[in-house]
């Protein structure tokens, strides 16, 4: 009896639980390391690992355009964690971003430009980096339009014959609104970024990016992401009442009023024309019309504008829109006033428009 109990106990032992001694002919199997390759598939490739990879297949020639684009996609998912995006400088890899929105490939350009943006957005270390390195100034010649961009950047794009006209000039569109994310993403809550784009003349470049062929393949797009931003930064208390003198002075009170018509033409850019109407407003607004701007001097800690000749004005209250302005714009353009009487009539586009907008507009429509 007491032999089968010993016989039970000692074959219902688990591995792992102390079983009876017992002697063994069988020596034991040498312990083996696991393949690395097996620990990078059970537990995945480490973040700076897979950066270095993406990289790696980006600037490989041998590898085609597709595989690259989803290099690309692999490489913005990880930069949007901000630890990743500022493990782009101890890994070195900001250089080779930067030679990137060199490439002679479009694709490649606007995919670098929105890498770029994903790693500065809200991340105010990743702005100051950008900064540092003089990023913007790889960025601007992105903004220009396809007959510049197809100059400056020769290759692949500008001598192939299966390419027609319409798709450059979409893969240029595209290369501008990605630029345009990424100096979104410098500028915006962070001063010294916005000075950096004003002081390179950036404000025209937009201007000019808006003139330039404005019904042609993907224009509207972007048109609504450089109105978007202009918008937004008109409404940061930090930047007024400097940023809106400085589109005043650079004549976008003239851009509007002539391009307002065009956006009501189209029914896609409804949002990109309630943008446009609040800007125009906010461009006839004053903080305090009765200060003389050529003796103002700039208080301490503002943004730093006054150095683009734009004067720093301390509000002494709330905005105040000067109507007879805004009148005197509506009457220099009558294709406006057309445009607004049209929205005026248009119950679902006219919806779009805050009330406090539309309140100002009627109110100069009513002195014409």
């Amino acid at each position: 009896m007491e032999r089968l109990l010993q016989w039970a106990i000692l074959n219902s032992a688990t591995e792992g639980e102390d079983a009876p001694n017992r002697p063994s002919t069988t020596p034991a199997a040498p312990r083996r390391d696991l393949d690395p390759a097996v620990i990078d598939h059970i537990l995945g490739k480490d973040d700076s690992v897979r950066m270095r990879e993406a990289f790696a297949t980006i600037q490989d020639p041998t590898i085609d355009l597709d595989t690259k684009e989803s290099a690309f996609e692999d490489l913005e998912l990880l930069v949007g964690q901000i630890d990743n995006a500022n493990n782009l400088v101890p890994l070195g890899l900001w250089e080779s971003l930067l030679t990137l929105l060199r490439d002679p490939e479009p694709v490649i350009r606007s995919n670098a430009a929105w890498i770029c943006g994903t790693a500065i957005q809200n991340n105010p270390t990743g702005q100051a980096h950008f900064q540092q390195i003089d990023g913007l100034a790889s960025i601007m010649p992105l903004l220009q339009d396809a007959a510049s961009q197809l100059t400056q950047f020769p290759g692949t794009a500008a001598e192939s014959t299966s390419a027609t006209k319409d798709q450059r000039a979409r893969e240029i569109v595209e290369v501008q609104s990605k630029a345009l994310f990424c100096i979104s993403a410098y500028i915006r809550q962070f001063s010294p970024g916005l000075q950096d784009f004003i002081g390179r003349h950036g404000l025209a470049r937009l201007q000019a990016a808006l003139r330039d062929n404005p019904n042609g393949p993907g224009a509207y797009k972007l048109r609504r992401r450089i109105y978007f931003l202009l918008f937004s930064l008109a409404q940061v208390p930090e930047y007024q009442p400097a940023f809106n003198q400085r589109l005043v002075k650079e004549g976008y009170v003239d851009l509007l009023a002539d391009q307002i018509a065009n956006l009501l033409a189209h029914s896609e850019e409804t949002d990109t024309l309630v943008n446009a109407l609040q800007l125009l407003v906010g461009l006839h607004a004053e903080a305090n019309p009765a200060v003389d701007n050529e003796q103002q001097q700039p208080p301490e800690g503002t943004p730093g504008l006054a150095e683009y000749g734009v004067p720093q004005v301390t509000p002494t209250s709330t905005p105040v829109v000067v109507l007879p302005q805004l009148a005197d714009t509506l009457r220099k353009y009558p294709g406006l006033v057309e445009a607004i009487r049209t929205l005026q009539g248009s119950t679902s586009d006219r919806d779009l428009v805050p009330e406090e907008t539309w309140e100002v507009i009627s109110s100069a429509m009513a002195q014409l």
